[in-house]
């Protein structure tokens, strides 16, 4: 009987491999999804006028397969700063922030920037402080490749979707993708090429990578015609400007190439080969491994069923006891939070807020659900981030200039979480700027 059940076990443990080698074979395929695993967003943040700002966009990191990626692409004027009334360049980061997964020091690496081109191509590349394997090197493929009316996928971090999914919020599957066709192959700006594109982009997509059907990076998304709705024509920047620069500084990278071949590293190109001849998906003899295996076990169960009810014991055997039910943590829904605005001389005139997911709280429209007017005294352009819990809400304080306080006057630290119960309050640089939770 022990003999027997060892053969059905070894059975069993060969057909769960051929299950995951077919379940392997016919996994979905889908090389623009796969692209998200080399996107990461860019936090630049900076002083202006006494005021801390931030500026957010999307790189994507490029390098050798199989090795740990520490390049970055993005565009050079998510790295610059402009003004806000004549447009000119006041200056350059030295370094930014890039978020890997929520906007904290556990989830960022800070990165250089190594190189910032000023000869009208929209380029950065950045350098992080240490190599990581939290992402993955895209493949760079020039953007010649790509025919007119052929479909591309713009990837990103756009401030639309952040709308929604949080300010911060940057893991792989935070990032969006659009589609679209090429409208222009080559669309000439000030000498330089970009590809001419219908896939929505907006605000924060600023450097993410423009990929072809295969994953390959043909472009870096650089503007819109209209940036306030995320519509119309946009500019994708030719990739060549990048790997023309990788190529001049020896730096490595993996190249793709058309019709989903395999790609090489620029360490080494090997000679092209014949194309081989298709095969199909899955080989026959998989098939037939498993239905071989298959029918030996259900022999194998006939078998001993047919042996054990020949066998007459007068054995009584207990039953097995019913386990027991783990006690579960109570998931009761809430009907939500909202704060309302408390303070004599608030500009914001005691209204409620409701608080669904993460809301922010500051001055500049374009990043806060709840908008001070722009000259209220204290408050910071993202002053603070509030999210709801079962309890009341946790608060954060995103490195206002003048602090955010509990309601009995302890300043929160940059950055860190806070919770605040229902019924209590907080209050943003003063008390006439303060929010009860309810």
């Amino acid at each position: 009987m022990k003999s027997t059940k060892k053969w059905v076990a070894l059975f069993l443990t060969l057909l769960l491999a051929l299950s995951l080698t077919v379940t392997s074979a016919m996994a979905s395929d889908n090389p623009v999804a796969d692209a998200r695993n080399g996107v990461v967003r860019i936090v630049f943040a900076y002083t202006l006028d006494g005021e801390p700002a931030y500026q957010l966009g999307t790189g994507f990191f490029i390098g050798e397969e199989g090795k740990s990626v520490e390049f970055i692409l993005t565009n050079a004027h998510v790295v610059t700063v402009y003004s806000d009334y004549t447009g000119e360049v006041l200056g350059y980061a030295d370094e930014v922030e890039v978020v890997f997964d929520d906007y904290n020091e556990d989830s960022t690496m800070t990165a250089k920037v190594l190189k910032i081109f000023t000869n009208g191509v929209d380029l950065a590349v950045l350098r992080l402080e240490a190599p990581t394997t939290l992402r993955q090197p895209l493949k760079l493929l020039s953007a010649e490749s790509v025919d007119i009316m052929e479909e591309v996928y713009a990837l990103g971090f756009p401030g639309i979707a952040d709308d929604t999914s949080g300010i911060v919020s940057s893991t792989i599957d935070d990032v969006t993708i659009t589609s679209g066709s090429v409208t222009k192959e080559a669309y000439d700006e000030g000498g330089v090429n970009y590809l001419q594109i219908d896939a929505a982009i907006s605000p924060g997509n600023s450097g993410g990578p423009l990929v072809d059907a295969n994953g390959n990076v043909v472009g870096i998304n650089t503007k819109v015609d209209d940036p306030n709705i995320g519509t119309g024509l946009g500019r994708a920047l030719y990739i060549d400007y990048a790997m023309d620069y990788l190529d001049t500084m020896g730096y490595s990278y993996t190249k793709g190439t058309e019709g989903g071949e395999v790609p090489v590293t620029t360490d080494e190109l090997p000679a092209p080969v014949p194309e081989p001849t298709p095969t199909p998906s899955l080989p026959w003899y998989v098939f037939a491994a498993i239905g071989v295996a298959a029918a030996a076990v259900i022999a194998l169960v006939v078998v001993l069923a047919l042996k054990n009810k020949k066998k007459q014991t007068n054995e009584y055997v207990a039953p097995s006891p019913e386990p027991v039910p783990t006690p579960r943590p109570s998931s009761a829904p809430f009907k939500g939070r909202q704060i309302t605005n408390v303070g004599q001389a608030s500009s914001l005139g005691g209204k409620s807020y409701p608080v669904q997911g993460k809301v922010v709280i500051g001055r500049d429209p374009a990043k806060c659900q709840v908008v001070f007017p722009a000259k209220t005294p204290g408050i910071s352009s993202a002053h603070c981030a509030v999210q709801e819990i079962a309890q009341g809400v946790v608060v954060t304080d995103l490195g206002s200039s003048y602090g955010t306080f509990l309601e009995n006057g302890t300043k929160l630290e940059p950055n860190k979480p806070y919770t605040v119960p229902v019924g209590e309050a907080f209050y943003l640089a003063s008390k006439d700027n303060g929010f009860r939770v309810k």
